[in-house]
């Protein structure tokens, strides 16, 4: 892959995040209550991958957080974004579930990636008791092909799995990791 689709994919993923990270002030006690709720369970990363958490901020509020598994020097990661708000009722579900997949879409638009092909279910029809998954090819004038594949579910959060690479193996290896992402338990459950 050459260097310049790297670095517009790094922005991709990094900007926006940063952009809502640091352009926002936040109540330092609220982002502890919200940084020790638990999010997710998880398999241990693959090999050389590192997770990292960062918190989605609007307005000085807490709306979620943004889980990366990331690996040096490659294209390939799985972001999981969870946003805390209640989203127990269809109407926001299906708006959320619009919403991450149109917003990411445009922003691999915005990196220069067409969508080559794309595959999902017809999400107005949803009850969404089960997983979406959504899948998608990209493609740019440099040559690179990005699959992609979208997992998002609901408890009464919002769940949205996103696996990212340019190698089939990669990509295949990250899907079957990803599957395993569930909704955490709360601690006083435990």
């Amino acid at each position: 892959m050459n260097r310049l689709a790297l670095v517009a994919l790094s922005l991709l993923f990094a900007f926006p995040l940063s952009a809502v990270l640091y352009a926002q002030e936040l109540d330092a006690e609220a982002l502890k209550r919200a940084e020790a709720e638990p999010l997710v369970s998880m398999p241990e990363p693959p090999l050389g991958y590192v997770v990292t958490k960062h918190p989605i901020v609007a307005d000085g509020k807490v709306l979620g957080f943004q889980v990366q598994v990331v690996k040096e020097g490659t294209v390939s990661k799985v972001l999981i974004k969870v946003e805390t708000r209640d989203l127990s009722q269809r109407g926001p579900r299906l708006a959320s579930c619009k919403a991450y997949v149109n917003g990411f879409a445009a922003g691999l638009k915005d990196a220069g990636f067409q969508i080559a092909s794309f595959k999902a279910p017809d999400v107005e029809k949803s009850t969404f008791k089960k997983p979406i998954v959504v899948d998608l090819t990209c493609t740019n004038d440099q040559g690179t092909t990005l699959l992609v594949r979208k997992r998002i579910f609901f408890t009464t959060k919002g769940y949205d799995v996103t696996v990212v690479a340019t190698d089939e193996d990669e990509f295949k290896s990250l899907t079957q990791w990803a599957a395993q992402i569930e909704p955490a338990r709360s601690r006083k459950r435990r």
